[in-house]
């Protein structure tokens, strides 16, 4: 009999969970800024946030002249979730752009940080490089893709020790406009 009262609260709690994690797909959004130049599906619309910059070197990647930003970050502190559209002044061969993201990627989260992968795909018939990291209890997936005058930046970093599953659905979501 005491069992029961154990059963029922377990039950009630096991299956609100899967309500709110249904509610929480189910909110989820196809987005693409209004050039249209990538789609991706998102937990909640991203923030904008436009930067000109006033010299090569200011940029992230050599010859970037402005970035846009788009944040889709939780609420929750040590998440950090963002798509970065560098414009450039002049396409970069595959050799510079691999050579420029390994670069970019040895800083991120540090220098002493492990690389789970490091590899070359194609996105929409576009070069691109995929990195996962660890480094203590934070994770992160970094796809970057050339686009001639663009590169796109989609970048997950979390501290909790642990990827959330649905990051690889936002991964495989993302599209650039050819």
């Amino acid at each position: 009999m005491r069992t029961n009262y154990l059963v029922v609260p377990a039950l009630v709690l096991l299956l609100s969970a899967f309500s709110v994690e249904a509610q929480a797909r189910t909110r989820w959004v196809k987005f693409s800024p209004p050039d249209k130049s990538f789609s991706i599906v998102l937990p909640r619309k991203p923030i904008y946030q436009h930067s000109d910059l006033n010299y090569d070197e200011q940029g992230v990647f050599d010859g970037n002249m402005r970035a846009d930003d788009y944040d889709f970050s939780p609420n929750d502190s040590g998440t950090t979730s963002l798509i970065t559209v560098f414009h450039l002044a002049r396409p970069k061969s595959r050799q510079q752009f691999d050579k420029e993201c390994d670069s970019i990627m040895e800083v991120i989260a540090g220098d002493d940080k492990q690389f789970d992968k490091r590899a070359s795909l194609t996105i929409n018939g576009l070069h691109a490089r995929e990195y996962l990291f660890r480094k203590g209890s934070i994770r992160g997936r970094v796809l970057i893709v050339n686009a001639r005058t663009r590169i796109y930046f989609l970048q997950y970093h979390t501290e909790t020790g642990v990827l959330p599953s649905f990051v690889a659905g936002i991964f495989r979501s993302f599209r650039v406009a050819r």
